[in-house]
């Protein structure tokens, strides 16, 4: 795979999933039950503590909501204006900045997991804008719920149409899908393992694939 279109392959789409995975088991079970990914479940958590009147808990939803909306604006004024940049891909400028928020994630104390969640939630979003079309599939490498609906439409379409192809398609975004839940197990391992600073795996992650986006 050539270096110029790295940035459109399905390898880094790979990468990326695990990213995605590891991060949301991260944000889950070491700050405080708050999804870096999926905005659905922080949407029920956050209903459920304004009916609880429990302030406390609306704010740990409601940042990293906020924060989530803010980084697909970010992400998306940044992919508008330097998308035909030459010096540098648009990508690598979003997957660099991740990196570097999940470095200072993993600085931070249990104290202030708002913060990191907030911090985690903008450079989550900023992944889902920046990469979600591969060669020629578009799926997403931060969750899976839109992953596994497309897998399935286009499964479906192969036994109707019979062509190679959509099945190909379709086998390729189930195994995107069992990709992120590796992800989200090495995660779970080095959470349990390391605490806080585990988010540096991600951070590392990210930016070794940063060098190979031209």
């Amino acid at each position: 795979m050539k270096k110029s279109h790295f940035a459109e392959s399905l390898i880094l789409g790979g990468f990326l999933t695990i990213a995605g995975g590891f991060m949301d088991t991260y944000s889950y079970f070491v700050r405080d039950k708050v999804f870096a990914n999926a905005q659905t479940g922080n949407i029920i958590f956050l209903a459920q503590a304004i009916i609880e009147g429990n302030a406390l808990k609306i704010l740990r939803y409601i940042f990293p909501i906020s924060f989530f909306i803010l980084g697909v604006y970010a992400a998306s004024y940044i992919k508008r204006r330097y998308k035909d940049l030459q010096r540098i891909h648009y990508r690598r400028i979003i997957v660099l900045f991740e990196s570097f928020v999940m470095l200072l994630v993993g600085f931070l104390p249990q104290e202030y997991n708002i913060l990191a969640n907030v911090m985690l939630n903008f450079a989550c979003a900023l992944q889902t804008v920046g990469f979600d079309a591969f060669g020629e599939l578009n799926f997403a490498t931060t969750m899976c719920v839109g992953n596994l609906r497309k897998a399935t439409e286009f499964l479906s379409d192969y036994h109707h149409k019979g062509e190679p192809s959509v099945r190909n398609k379709a086998l390729t975004i189930y195994l995107v899908i069992c990709i992120f839940a590796v992800g989200a197990g090495i995660g779970g391992i080095l959470s349990r393992l390391l605490g806080v600073h585990a988010i540096w795996f991600d951070s590392f992650l990210l930016f070794v694939l940063s060098f190979f986006i031209r």
